[in-house]
């Protein structure tokens, strides 16, 4: 699978503006420049003594204590009887595609392949047979909880534009600068600016409506293009994803850049005006509101 690098336009990258735009934490003040403690006048009460703080070491504060996992039994789980589907046993077999490289899975993946088309029964006798079910339970032995992860979107596209693939995927342009600020002012270690020149000045680069336009500032710089903006708005924010192309290749893309501009959350502006509630405010729902206005 090539791994292909874009670019990630107006501000739409919310993890890596957080990294990358976050506040430095102050420097610690030296003796000198430390608040002194306030003088009484004459005529007021007696000042209280300054009260000395001793702040605790963060390698010495104990970390939260983890959940931990408890053996269990299939018939345990929600809906085991009915849960499996053909798409669930499919993305067993893709994971398998990495997974088999490392020896202890090498033999089980040759016998789930081995096992044909799709069943039900036959595939939860071979996840009964093969694995062991654990839940994982909080420190005070409750189950509820909240587990996140990550995921890559998968997106449909073209190395060529068609009728159908239109939509633009680009690669990080030549005239996109990077000023680290840091160079400039130690205070400022870990601040970027990104611009372009324009005569002998560097002025903020082009905002995400102005590289969306028909010919855009960055016509000419495709990687591919793809079949729905939608799902290309979510692999922005995400920062990769795959994309599949018409003969079944897929490729890779990961993060290169971004424009510099910043991050503004498309669920909070539409609850602002309106057109979405907070129970709606996900990106299926947003997913849904998109293809509803297709215009806005």
């Amino acid at each position: 699978m090539r791994m292909t690098r874009l670019l990630i336009s107006a501000c739409i990258l919310v993890p890596f503006l957080l990294a990358g735009c976050a506040t430095p934490p102050p420097a610690p003040q030296s003796a000198a420049s430390a608040p002194r403690p306030g003088v009484c006048a004459p005529v007021s009460p007696a000042c209280p003594q300054p009260v000395k703080t001793v702040s605790t070491p963060a390698e010495n504060l104990a970390p939260p204590p983890p959940g931990h996992l408890v053996r269990t039994d299939f018939s345990q789980l929600p809906h085991w009887d009915s849960g499996l589907s053909p798409a669930t046993w499919n993305a067993f077999l893709e994971s398998c595609t990495r997974l088999s490289q490392d020896a202890p899975w090498t033999s089980l993946c040759q016998q789930a392949t081995a096992l044909g088309p799709f069943d039900a029964l036959t595939m939860r006798r071979f996840f009964e047979h093969s694995f062991d079910p654990w839940q994982i339970l909080n420190p005070d032995e409750s189950p509820q909880g909240l587990i996140t992860g990550y995921y890559e979107p998968l997106l449909q596209g073209s190395l060529t534009r068609t009728a159908v693939y239109r939509f633009p995927l680009y690669g990080p342009p030549p005239d996109l600068l990077t000023i680290d600020l840091g160079d400039l002012a130690p205070d400022l270690k870990g601040r970027h600016l990104r611009g372009r020149l324009v005569g002998n000045r560097v002025v903020p680069y082009f905002s995400r409506a102005e590289i969306d336009l028909e010919d855009g500032p960055l016509t000419g710089h495709e990687l591919l293009w793809v079949d729905n903006p939608v799902k290309l708005f979510f692999l922005q924010i995400q920062g990769s994803g795959v994309v599949q192309l018409r003969d079944g290749r897929r490729l890779h893309v990961g993060y290169a850049d971004q424009n510099g501009h910043p991050f503004r959350s498309i669920a909070r502006y539409l609850m602002e005006q309106g057109q979405l509630s907070l129970a709606q405010a996900s990106m299926q729902g947003i997913e849904a509101w998109a293809r509803s206005h297709p215009q806005d």
